[in-house]
């Protein structure tokens, strides 16, 4: 597996490789060409690319199928995709910190993610639970009897009306209380 460095490299020495070939053979003298069938335009930077991506062919090795490599190319195979994995952890380690400059520590997407996946169990679990108590509070409620057993007492009516005047001095004797 090719880093993005190691393929921008390529590409560059392969552009280069390119334009030497070009230059040593006297490309831009030459006619250019066109592939069978095609009606667009042949260009010299049409050339130039089709040079550049033979070069990055040639300069690019194919990786063999595990199963066609020697035991050594498999040790060294092993060797560069474990040396590899190590720089990717360093990398990631360098560009995505988890503690800031004063030492707190700094929320990673995953942690932000299993947080709130236990933050959704919790309230589901907390959903289940208020509605098992509402069903047992529905349940208890229905083997009560609909009447309470004891009378509510209400202030005994003498059939007297008040006054504004009544209702005012007891007004003021409550708030007189107050004071």
């Amino acid at each position: 597996m090719q880093t993005a460095t190691a393929s921008s490299e390529a590409m560059a020495t392969a552009e280069a490789m390119a334009q030497a070939q070009m230059a040593a053979s006297g490309q831009a003298a030459a006619p250019l060409r066109r592939k069978k069938g095609s009606s667009a335009p042949v260009t010299q930077e049409s050339n130039m690319a089709a040079a550049v991506a033979a070069a990055a062919e040639a300069a690019l090795p194919s990786e063999k199928p595990w199963s066609k490599m020697t035991p050594a190319e498999r040790q060294a195979k092993i060797a560069r995709d474990a040396a590899e994995k190590k720089r990717k952890a360093e990398k990631e380690a360098r560009e995505n910190p988890t503690v800031d400059e004063n030492g707190e520590h700094i929320q990673t997407v995953a942690e932000a993610k299993a947080e709130a996946a236990q933050l959704q169990q919790m309230l589901v679990a907390g959903e289940a639970a208020v509605e098992q108590k509402i069903q047992l509070e529905q349940e208890q409620l229905a083997r009560e009897p609909a009447v309470p057993a004891e009378p509510v007492k209400q202030e005994e009516d003498d059939g007297h009306i008040e006054t504004v005047e009544e209702v005012k001095a007891k007004m003021a004797a409550a708030q007189a209380a107050m004071d």
